[in-house]
């Protein structure tokens, strides 16, 4: 009765939710690709993430993939009421959308089908470990999970899947470490406190995710500007959250207490901690596969309390509602956006990807509106002033279109790997308002 009862949980209560949603992000551009012809080669691209044709089929395969990882963590971590308790708020925890629901991260997904099947049969893992790593970077370090865990020799799968693929983990890290600023890029030892802020908003996020998207306002600014980044080197409450898991995992280590579930989270979410800011400083899917753990060791203190049912009741009630009503956001990608603007309302770039998709709909005067108030959140915002100069073009009105235009020159970081391209719209726009006859410097 147990795997019934996950399967209905994870599956059957969503289906209707999520099944007809469509395409958002980077699923739009993978939707235009065209079918093969051949059924079984068009189902592979489907389930990979290659191409896509049938969006309820996509949705559908994206659910099963989450409700497979969701039996799997039952069976991988004992069979038992802690395993089980794990499995059903893994199962319905928001923070798992963008890998159990958006089709472009359900690489995610699929690499921790891998893991947790690897986990759960040992003798598996070294052939399935390698696949994981085909599909995401994800599970990379659980090879280091063997310290702790019998055979202890499947730590060297970490060194040989370094030798076998190191132009891959290199050339992959580093084309998305190109992307950030030079702040960003900056090693220094202070830098381990924006890590252990990670971690610590990370562990707030999986248990407790009042709030949801694909920009958070946490570190959203850190690396734009000198102002704007040092602000996020003073200690606040996730500092010290960081710090407190840090010493409660040594000193359960040390007093030899069961902790593994607090290891298997720590030490998988170690390599999104922002030492390396490597794409968005935070992202929900990067933690799909160490939240895991984190549902684990949740679940044991919850069934080690008393009246810790109830709670745990109470908290799969919290998870149900939450996703329950921000599910419909994957209903389109200006849907997408306009939640994430309404989850976090003081984050420009959500203003910006609203109004982009205002201007796809043919809106201009709904996206210059949205425009204007994503500059409240950040006047000098590139890529808000860049848009609202080309939209001001658009309409006509240039010396408007010329004061957007200069703000995004002043604001265009010129150590970002594609500078040459952004200032080449710049230059491009500006020769346009000189044909009208409009001097512009």
């Amino acid at each position: 009765m147990v795997i019934p009862l996950i399967i209905l949980i994870t599956a059957l209560f969503f289906y209707r939710r999520t099944v007809n949603y469509g395409y958002i992000i980077d699923d739009i551009q993978v939707a235009t690709h065209e079918r093969t012809g051949r059924f079984w080669q068009d189902l592979w691209y489907q389930i990979r993430g290659h191409a896509y044709f049938d969006a309820r089929r996509e949705h559908t395969i994206t659910l099963l993939i989450h409700t497979i990882n969701c039996i799997l963590i039952y069976k991988a971590f004992g069979s038992n009421n802690i395993s089980f308790l794990a499995a059903m708020l893994f199962a319905v925890n928001p923070v798992n959308n963008q890998a159990s629901v958006w089709l472009s991260g359900k690489v995610y997904a699929l690499a921790t089908t891998c893991i947790l099947l690897g986990w759960w049969i040992k003798p598996l893992f070294p052939i399935l470990y390698f696949p994981a790593f085909y599909f995401s970077l994800n599970g990379v370090l659980t090879p280091l999970l063997f310290l702790f865990v019998a055979p202890h020799i499947f730590v060297g799968l970490l060194p040989i899947l370094i030798l076998k693929f190191k132009k891959r983990l290199i050339q992959e890290p580093e084309r998305r470490y190109k992307q950030g600023s030079q702040l960003m890029r900056e090693l220094s030892p202070r830098k381990l406190i924006i890590s252990l802020k990670t971690l610590g908003y990370y562990f707030r996020l999986c248990l407790f995710p009042f709030k949801l998207g694909m920009c958070h306002k946490y570190l959203h600014e850190y690396g734009l500007t000198v102002k704007e980044t040092e602000k996020w080197y003073r200690l606040d409450k996730y500092f010290w959250l960081g710090v407190s898991i840090i010493i409660t995992l040594g000193i359960g280590i040390f007093m030899k207490w069961n902790m593994f579930g607090l290891i298997w989270f720590v030490l998988l979410t170690a390599q999104w901690c922002n030492f390396l800011v490597l794409n968005h400083p935070i992202c929900e899917r990067y933690v799909y596969l160490s939240g895991i753990g984190l549902m684990i060791f949740l679940s044991q203190i919850l069934l080690a309390i008393p009246y810790g049912t109830y709670l745990a009741v109470g908290i799969f009630t919290f998870y149900v509602t939450k996703l329950w009503f921000f599910l419909p956001a994957y209903n389109t990608n200006y849907a997408y956006f306009k939640s994430n603007k309404s989850e976090f309302s003081d984050v420009a770039i959500a203003y910006n990807q609203e109004g982009l998709e205002a201007i796809r709909f043919g809106q201009p005067s709904t996206a210059l509106d949205i425009f204007m108030q994503g500059l409240f959140c950040r006047p000098f915002d590139f890529r808000i002033n860049y848009n609202s100069a080309n939209l001001m073009l658009g309409m006509g009105r240039f010396d408007q279109a010329k004061f957007f235009l200069h703000r995004a020159e002043q604001t265009l970081d010129k150590g970002v790997d594609n500078y040459d391209v952004w200032m080449g719209g710049i230059n491009q726009m500006k020769n346009f308002i000189r044909e009208k006859g409009i001097n512009v410097n």
